[in-house]
């Protein structure tokens, strides 16, 4: 009976040392496990960190892009306005190289400009009113002088322009109507303050002198000389044949 109790307690005893290596295996696997999880939960926390970053530079990159695309937009409406800039300013260059090429080429052939007028000096010589048609043929008038500037020009291209000693012009003055009383072929009435007649080489005396040695009816058609002391207006013989100067205003 003893000896089957033996048998027993140890068979318990047995029993014992293998439950208490299994527990001891065991709590080396759940310290292993515990060690692990440590680990898991330390990447885990160091996942989520990185995770949390990558929220911050991906937010930092969607607002650097936002910030991109309105800067290229306004790039782009940028050079929008300085292309259609661009195409004003080629527009006004093109209108500027137009309006300089009128006015380079305002004048006709053999008419000379000054100021905002072309103006034509004859070779040919006519009488006062066949002149007058002449220019009006010529989309033009006699010359009307309307400033001191303006006599100077035509006194001082004759001087150097024309090689023939004899420097006398028609001009668009006149006193036909009523003696005494110019007129320019425009209608107007002369601006005393801007005449300009002049001297008689051979007495000094002053024009206009209506004189009728040569016609009766005296002179009332003005000319322009270029003489040896005097530069000015004098009246001559209508009916004469004379060099003319014509002009045209531009537009």
């Amino acid at each position: 009976m003893f000896g089957s109790l033996d048998v027993t307690v140890g068979k318990f005893k047995e029993n014992e040392d293998a439950l208490h290596v299994n527990l001891i295996r065991i709590q080396k696997k759940f310290k292993n496990l515990q060690e692990n999880f440590t680990v898991l939960q330390q990447n885990v926390t160091q996942l989520k960190n990185e995770s949390s970053a990558l929220n911050e530079n991906y937010k930092k990159l969607q607002s650097n892009k936002t910030r991109l695309e309105d800067y290229n937009q306004k790039l782009l409406s940028n050079i929008t306005q300085l292309e259609n800039y661009n195409m004003k300013l080629l527009s006004n260059i093109t209108e500027l190289e137009k309006d300089n090429a009128r006015k380079c080429s305002v004048c006709p052939n053999e008419w000379l400009q000054s100021n905002r007028n072309c103006y034509y000096f004859s070779t040919d010589k006519l009488n006062w009113d066949d002149s007058r048609k002449q220019c009006t043929s010529m989309n033009g008038h006699l010359v009307i002088i309307e400033s001191k500037e303006e006599q100077t020009f035509l006194i001082n291209t004759i001087k150097t322009n024309v090689e023939t000693t004899e420097k006398i012009y028609w001009i668009g003055l006149s006193d036909q109507e009523i003696d005494g009383q110019f007129v320019w072929v425009d209608n107007r009435p002369l601006d005393v303050n801007i005449s300009s007649w002049g001297l008689r080489d051979h007495d000094d005396g002053r024009e206009p002198d209506n004189w009728t040695g040569n016609n009766p009816d005296g002179e009332d058609c003005v000319q322009l000389q270029v003489n040896n002391k005097y530069d000015g207006w004098y009246d001559g013989d209508c009916g004469d044949k004379q060099k003319w100067i014509c002009e045209i205003t531009m537009a």
